[in-house]
Order: C-alpha cells, then structure tokens, then sequence
C-alpha cells in the first residue's frame, strides 16, 4: 500500500458507504436559488405550509439549515441527541459544507440525491465519500467531531427519514447519449470530443465541488463550440449527461450547462489560444 501510494501521490482515499457498513449525508453549501416552491420542495414529502422558518426564507442557505428544519419538524432541537451513542463522524468540506458518517440504519440502502432535504446528498451502498482527513487541490475534509472508529447510530426519527428516502425504487432514467464523434481522425470535433470525455471522467471523482467542475467543462466546451463544428445540441446532452453521472439532479445539470455553454460561445476559442 506504501509502494502504490508513493507511485500515485495524487491520489486521496474514499469510503465506500455500503461495504463499510455506513452511510453518509452529504450537506452541501452551494450557492443555489431556493425551490420555486419552498412549502413541498425544501423537505419533499413534507408539507411546511405555515411553517414559521419560511417567513424569511433567506434564512435557509445551505443543507446544514434544512437538515435543521427537518430536525425541527421530526426530531428536536439537534440532528443527533448529545450522547456518544449517536455522534456521527462530522466532517467539514472545502466548500463550507459538512459529511455526517454515520453507521447505516438498514441493509441495501441507495444513492438519493435531494430526497432527504434540499442541498442534501444520501451516500449509500456504493457510492463513496472521502475519508475524513483527505486533502484534495480543493482544500482539506476536516474532522470537526466524532471518531472515525467508531461513529454513531441515527437516532430513531433520523433513521426513519433516511430509510424513507433512500429506499424507493430508483426512478428509470434515460440511457446517456453517445459521446459526439468527430468528423475525421484529428479533426476540432476530435479535440472537443476529447475535452469533454477528460471532464466527464473528472467529474464522476468528484464528492465536492461538482456543479463548478460542470460548468467550468460547459465554459470550455462552448468556447470550443463554434470551432469544432459539433452540433450544439449534441453537446449539450453530452455534459448534462455528465452533470447527471456525477450525481447532480437533472434539472440543475440542464441549468448550469445552458448557462454556461451560452457564456462559453461569447468568448470562442480559436485554435492559436488553445
């Protein structure tokens, strides 16, 4: 393991939710607008029809302030009772977001991405997170409580939520559209083929920081757009397919693409600038 880490030094390690008999509840602090309607989309399947968080909804920023609003709506004042029994290991991210590890409620638990909560992410079965002390070119994943030997159990009201959320059928998706194919060998088509398929690949490493990682491949890909002569269209599908396979829900994907790439083909890129 020595050998292989001095020969990889770019590396960082990853938890496999399910083998290790864990899960994880990824909180995320990206700078999303709020669901159009809060009352059903901040806590889907709950209704927070008068809810008294809502009248400044400015308030909820982040996955760490609708966990709360959950707590508060099923459990009490704290995601977790202040005994050992049930501290999650919490983990702080470079994005100012938070990895709470816990040991897993049930057996065969899925991925659900925003099921929970808004800006929250269920790792579970073989999905992975980063290991607790990892240092990535993004910053360090900080242990700020809990011990990594031995985290805590969810408290019951948690557990329930969990399993209620990430044990549904998965939802049939759409199979991914094939990557564009370049006109001829060594063509500008072949070169954004090759950009797009690098980001995609980097994409699927990512825990943290995915939506900036998309957007920046969309930037790039629609300076490069007019230049290769792929169909924009195609495209799009492509890196919204990618956005999806990292783990971003299908309508933020779309969003940061289109936006991105309408950017990206204001600032075109010619082959002396690449």
């Amino acid at each position: 393991m020595t050998a292989w880490w001095q020969h990889q030094p770019e590396v960082v390690p990853g938890v496999a939710a399910g083998p290790s008999g864990l899960i994880l509840i990824d909180l995320d602090a990206h700078d999303d607008p709020l669901p159009t309607d809060p009352t059903t989309g901040l806590l889907p399947g709950i209704d927070l029809t008068g809810d008294p968080a809502l009248a400044d909804p400015a308030g909820i920023r982040t996955g760490l302030h609708t966990l709360a609003l959950l707590t508060r709506r099923r459990g009490g004042p704290c995601p977790w009772p202040a005994v050992p029994e049930h501290q999650p290991v919490v983990v702080t991210t470079p994005s100012g977001g938070r990895h709470l590890w816990y040991r897993a409620p049930a057996a065969n638990l899925r991925q659900a991405l925003g099921a929970l909560g808004w800006q929250i992410d269920i790792k579970a079965g073989w999905n992975y997170g980063l290991a607790p002390g990892a240092i990535t070119t993004a910053g360090t994943y900080s242990l700020r409580a809990g011990d990594p030997a031995f985290p805590g159990r969810m408290p019951p009201w948690l557990a329930r939520e969990v399993i209620r959320a990430a044990s549904a059928p998965p939802a049939r998706s759409q199979p991914h559209p094939a990557p564009p194919r370049a006109r001829s060998a060594g063509a500008p088509a072949n070169y954004l083929t090759t950009v797009i398929t690098r980001g995609t690949a980097h994409l699927a490493t990512l825990s943290d920081g995915r939506q900036r990682a998309l957007s920046a491949l969309a930037y790039q890909a629609g300076g490069l757009l007019a230049w290769s002569g792929l169909p924009e269209y195609q495209v799009t599908s492509w890196l919204i397919a990618a956005g999806e396979a990292s783990g971003l829900p299908t309508r933020l994907a779309t969003r940061l693409v289109h936006r991105a790439l309408a950017n990206g083909t204001q600032n075109p890129l010619s082959p002396s600038r690449i």
